[in-house]
């Protein structure tokens, strides 16, 4: 892999990072238009979770990770 390249990131990988499913990930990339999570750096933006609590309906909105 070239040195300067970006690794890319996944579904899995924003899932993890976001505490919710990977289907979660694909449905808000289909239903919100987001860009794929391995074609953009949106994903790795600190915008990420606001975006998202903005665009996510109230059924989908992200509840804190239990631990």
């Amino acid at each position: 892999m070239d040195p300067l390249q970006k690794p890319k990131l996944r579904e899995d990988e924003v899932a993890y990072v976001l505490h919710i499913s990977k289907e979660a990930v694909a449905s808000l990339v289909r239903k919100h238009e987001l860009p794929p999570p391995d074609r953009e750096r949106f994903w790795r933006s600190a915008d990420i979770r606001a975006y998202l609590y903005r665009k996510a309906s109230p059924r989908e909105t992200l509840a804190p990770h239990p631990r």
